[in-house]
């Protein structure tokens, strides 16, 4: 069976089956990234979902914009996802069908997490094309897979390891290896060190892939609830790069916030902005909303 025919089958079944669960929701999110290199980017996803204690399915619509110095390009589909909880491990899923320049491309991720004692484990499964006008029209698709170990040492400090491998069509492969360590003085005051580093075979034209890239954040965090209905967290501190050729020095801030408006409307919210003056800057955000019925 072809993907268009597998998706349109599923998006049949899916709702109808939904009803089967003891509850429903229909969730609208966006995704928005910008950075100094020229990429800028919009994802839209509007889904309904069927859930109960254990499971989410849900099937909706999606919508991207990619645009660049050289243009821009849009893309318009369907999606399928899903959670399952099966004793104390979590599996996500999802998979796009974009129509796009008479063919259609097929974005899936594939991922799951689980505690084990001090230990908490996370692994993922990726595969699509990488996000720019010029490897969208290269074609250059990719598989990246990967996970991350959560350790809490003692009381009130974890650390974290991970690590991603990238596997893309021009055969330059990626190595992504990711390091923090989080220390709680109290329930709301948190600090934390972060480490991103990327590894490129060869820098590309077609998209941002430094052969050398080193990030490290020391970030200072206050989490509170509000009302029993509104959740906030911030993250802001110095952050230091290194490019391969020069390293700078700027700020990082991370700010998230859920509302639990009443008992049918939610609102999730994130924001990303990385500032290092004439380094590589980005600000990605997220946002969702949420009806549950």
């Amino acid at each position: 069976m072809r993907p268009i025919e597998l998706l349109t089958v599923l998006m049949l079944i899916i709702p109808t089956c939904a009803y089967a669960w003891q509850q429903h929701d229909v969730e609208v999110r966006s995704e928005i990234f910008n950075d100094n290199d020229g990429t800028h980017s919009l994802e839209l996803d509007q889904v309904f979902h069927g859930k109960d204690k254990t499971t989410k399915v849900g099937v909706g619509a999606t919508q991207t914009i990619i645009d660049e110095s050289g243009g821009s390009r849009i893309f318009a589909g369907g999606l399928v996802e899903g959670y399952k909880k099966l004793d104390n491990v979590d599996f996500t899923g999802q998979l796009k069908l974009l129509a796009w320049n008479g063919e259609f491309k097929t974005p899936l991720s594939f991922g799951s997490s689980q505690t084990v004692g001090p230990f908490r484990l996370e692994e993922s499964i990726d595969h699509g094309t990488i996000d720019s006008v010029k490897a969208y029209d290269a074609r250059i698709d990719y598989w990246s897979a990967g996970g991350s170990l959560d350790w809490e040492l003692v009381k009130n400090f974890t650390i974290t390891g991970g690590y991603w491998h990238r596997w893309s069509s021009d055969d330059n492969s990626r190595d992504l290896y990711v390091g923090r360590a989080v220390y709680s003085f109290t329930d709301n005051f948190h600090a934390q060190y972060r480490y991103r580093g990327i590894r490129n075979n060869e820098r590309v034209p077609e998209y941002y892939s430094p052969q050398h890239f080193d990030q490290h954040a020391l970030l200072f965090g206050y989490a509170d609830s509000f009302f029993d209905r509104l959740r906030l967290r911030i993250w802001a501190g110095p952050v230091s790069q290194y490019d391969g050729y020069t390293t700078h020095i700027g700020a990082l801030e991370d700010v998230r916030v859920t509302w639990r408006i009443d008992d049918h409307w939610l609102i999730a919210a994130r924001a990303e902005a990385n500032q290092v003056g004439s380094g590589y800057q980005y600000i990605y955000s997220t946002i969702g909303i949420t009806y549950d019925f």
